[in-house]
């Protein structure tokens, strides 16, 4: 007999948070928790929350993994308004949007003027591009692999 390979049968929704003030100004937030929904992010998340409930029924979706950020959170909660969302969500912290160290609470156009080869190395070349002598990108992904694994491991 072989074993199913863990999360085998299982479907996996991911969800991004709502626009935020931060993504609305231009503002670079990453893991920086200052940010909140705007009225716009607070409606996406309401109809995210509603197209959940079309495509799933009350108990269909098993668990739920959050950002441990306010804005992950606050998408959440508006979500679960009319989505079949179980209570008792899992928090993990490896789930917080990438780390930009000196570049959160920048404006995305001034960072684009000022450091034009790091900026373009950010969005075109990300296993380049690196800020305060880290590398956002590769230890997001390391990150994202430790998240993966936990989320099967449940």
């Amino acid at each position: 007999p072989t074993s199913a390979a863990p999360g085998a049968g299982c479907k996996f929704v991911i969800l991004r948070h709502g626009e935020t003030n931060h993504n609305a100004d231009g503002i670079i937030q990453g893991s920086s928790d200052v940010s909140v929904l705007t009225d716009k992010g607070k409606e996406q998340a309401r109809r995210a929350g509603e197209q959940l409930a079309e495509l799933y029924q009350e108990g269909s979706i098993s668990k739920v993994f959050v950002s441990p950020l306010s804005r992950a959170r606050d998408t959440l909660e508006l979500c679960r308004k009319t989505a079949p969302l179980p209570t008792g969500e899992i928090v993990l912290a490896d789930l917080r949007e990438v780390d930009l160290w000196d570049w959160e609470g920048r404006n995305k156009a001034d960072l684009r003027r000022e450091r034009p080869d790091e900026y373009e190395a950010w969005k075109g070349q990300p296993l380049l591009f690196s800020v305060s002598g880290k590398k956002p990108i590769v230890d997001l992904w390391a990150r994202a692999r430790n998240v993966w694994r936990e989320i099967h491991s449940q």
